[in-house]
């Protein structure tokens, strides 16, 4: 199975598998810990929107390069676009911080509505069966022209 951009992935039950677990059960519920109550997603979300920020800012075309790639994954998570329940959701993440998760939906939306409509855009030309999903997820945040 391809992913979004086109990587050759392996799925079993619509989640990706890779080739074997790097870190034992101990690790695993450490590093969640951290993750998930340090905030660690959310901080990464923060750092990834910069670095689209700054590209937005300087590019003259629109290339899907790894700071898009990176900020449209975390878009991906933000608005719930995959296509199977992701290991952490993102409401999940923002309630142990103490977020609204709406709130930082509607920020997001606000300063990168043509970059989420691009990504859509993106998404729909490589999965068109996926319309009503992208759309019913996204269109309270952002107005998308999809015909």
């Amino acid at each position: 199975m391809e992913n979004l951009f086109g990587e050759e992935v392996e799925v079993i039950n619509g989640r990706l598998i890779g080739n074997s677990a790097p870190f034992s059960a101990a690790e695993t519920d450490q590093i969640v810990d951290e993750v998930i109550h340090g905030g660690e997603l959310l901080a990464e979300l923060a750092h990834n929107l910069k670095r689209l920020r700054k590209l937005i800012a300087s590019e003259t075309t629109q290339s899907i390069n790894k700071t898009r790639r990176d900020a449209w994954e975390d878009l991906l998570w933000v608005y719930d676009l995959y296509g199977c329940p992701t290991h952490v959701p993102f409401d999940l993440a923002c309630d142990v911080v103490g977020v609204d998760p709406e709130q930082i939906r509607g920020a997001i939306s606000g300063e990168f509505a043509g970059e989420i409509r691009l990504m859509a855009k993106v998404i729909l030309e490589r999965l068109p069966d996926k319309q009503e999903h992208v759309q019913r997820r996204l269109s309270p945040y952002v107005q998308l022209s999809l015909h």
